[in-house]
């Protein structure tokens, strides 16, 4: 089987424990022993490499799943299916303990130290503050966390955790193609590498049927949808918005990328939140007729909001559209968003 791809992804993540180790120590003021300064340099230079090399929007490539495709297409059974993706779960079982933030975990202080327990097994500064960073990214815990205003640690960790996402939210779907469930694949084996984003796969146009839900049948569906409308509940106490039509978001995003700078996860995160500032846009006027566009599947309330974040005039917003007649970003966002009937 061909792993080429598959080796340099995993690559990516390398450096997770020296980018959580450099977030303590400077979190924490940590006094470093000069024979150390040389090699957390040296891990700061690997790290900023990283993250000045790869684009996070093209994580993971499409070289990649062709890969895994291909590879499952070589499998001469089921059985050689499975086994081959338990081969994937496992080599991502250590990585996940740093970015799988949805798992039951536990921090406490274990000798003075700050620790992780995530099920039966505890884990040390690096693993506490690569989660900290996160939740603090995802809005979970405060002080917030925007990645324009990230230390470059912090910077490589969020895009190993939008590289992991999405790596395993495609994956998902692909196995779902071939009819294996991976979810059920995972619980067979043990094993705890992720959880299904069932919002995704509904983005990505498959059904309950199709993902294998049927009534009361299969628990740990269940388990996952409620841990679903726990994590829901909870982000709407963080002023989160609803999005009302999830399947529209991915299409908006694919035709208007060019006029920001992000990845999908970060341009459906700043619609819930009605903040566009971590989009890094590049063409303000197509942004600003793209918010009063999604107002119309959104509210005006966030409207309001996303105008008073940025500073906008609701009045200049809906006015950009005669502007932007001949555009071409445009005219594909026309394809897929009515025009709000009030203007």
């Amino acid at each position: 089987m061909e792993n080429k791809h598959y080796r340099e992804f995993l690559d990516l993540f390398r450096y997770l424990l020296d980018a959580g180790t450099i977030i303590f120590c400077s979190a924490k003021n940590v006094f470093v022993e000069e024979s150390e300064t040389e090699k957390i340099n040296q891990s700061l230079l690997n790290i900023e490499q990283t993250v000045g090399n790869i684009n996070i929007g093209d994580l993971p490539n499409e070289d990649l799943l062709d890969e895994i495709q291909k590879n499952l297409l070589r499998c001469f059974s089921q059985q050689d299916k499975e086994s081959y993706l338990v081969r994937i779960l496992r080599k991502f079982e250590s990585i996940s303990t740093y970015l799988n933030i949805g798992r039951d975990k536990k921090y406490y202080l274990l000798e003075n130290a700050p620790a992780l327990r995530l099920g039966k097994l505890t884990y040390g500064e690096s693993h506490v503050f690569t989660h900290i960073t996160l939740e603090r990214y995802r809005k979970k815990i405060e002080p917030f966390l925007d990645l324009y205003n990230a230390t470059m640690p912090e910077k490589y960790v969020i895009l190993c955790f939008h590289a992991y996402s999405s790596f395993f939210m495609r994956l998902d779907a692909l196995c779902l193609d071939f009819q294996i469930d991976l979810i059920a694949i995972q619980t067979k084996n043990t094993l705890n590498v992720f959880n299904r984003d069932m919002s995704n796969l509904f983005m990505l146009g498959y059904s309950l049927e199709q993902i294998g839900i049927k009534e009361s049948k299969n628990l740990t569906y269940q388990q996952i949808e409620k841990s679903d409308q726990k994590n829901t509940d909870k982000e709407s106490k963080l002023n989160r918005y609803i999005i009302k039509k999830a399947d529209l978001i991915q299409q908006v995003y694919e035709v208007s990328k060019n006029a920001f700078n992000c990845d999908f996860f970060i341009f459906r995160e700043s619609i819930e939140t009605a903040n566009f500032n971590p989009l890094d846009i590049k063409k303000q006027n197509i942004v600003q007729d793209l918010t009063y566009r999604l107002s119309g599947i959104m509210d005006n309330e966030w409207y309001s909001d996303v105008c008073k974040k940025m500073n906008w005039e609701k009045s200049i917003c809906s006015g950009q559209r005669q502007k932007l007649q001949t555009n071409q970003i445009t005219k594909k966002i026309d394809k897929i968003l009515k025009r709000p009937k009030k203007e």
